[in-house]
């Protein structure tokens, strides 16, 4: 049974677009907006003189992680999501990107461990894909990681 809350937040979050900015002052913008266009090699630098100044700032440094994933940088980016992942478990993006580092440093089982009771009531689809990898290892079968990469990167947005 749906509470009305549920009901109207559930509206709220599908009417309210999602802010593509992580934070307020001028340096963080200018990180945000590197790391929209794309330019993650920029992003990277800014989101840390931003965690320079701001040590506790979760979204800069999720998307610092996020930049040193799509940069190739996969151990920099374990690091930096596993810190996240630590302060806000229940993250999905860093979870779901800390997940992706462990299995692109051929380490499956701590991939997956990353996964487990992964949920992202924004993003049905990659919980479901997850949640299906995750089954997979545990019926015995052998994980096809690349395959697991190719199919879990593209519902990340």
């Amino acid at each position: 049974m749906v509470t009305r809350r549920e009901l109207l937040l559930g509206l709220v979050r599908r009417v309210t677009p999602k802010s593509p900015l992580s934070g307020l002052d001028a340096e963080v913008r200018a990180a945000d907006a590197a790391f929209a266009s794309g330019d993650f090699a920029l992003a990277r630098e800014r989101y840390r003189a931003v965690l320079r100044t701001q040590r506790d700032h979760h979204e800069a440094r999720v998307r610092l992680g996020i930049c040193f994933y799509k940069l190739g940088e996969f151990l920099q980016a374990k690091d930096t999501l596993a810190m996240a992942v630590r302060h806000r478990p229940a993250d999905p993006l860093a979870r779901a990107y800390l997940g992706l580092s462990y299995a692109q440093r051929g380490q499956v089982e701590k991939a997956l461990a990353a996964w487990e009771g992964f949920m992202d009531p924004d993003n049905i689809s990659l919980t479901r894909e997850i949640n299906l990898w995750r089954a997979l290892a545990e019926s015995g079968e052998p994980v096809d990681v690349p395959a697991m990469v190719a199919a879990v990167e593209p519902l990340l947005g």
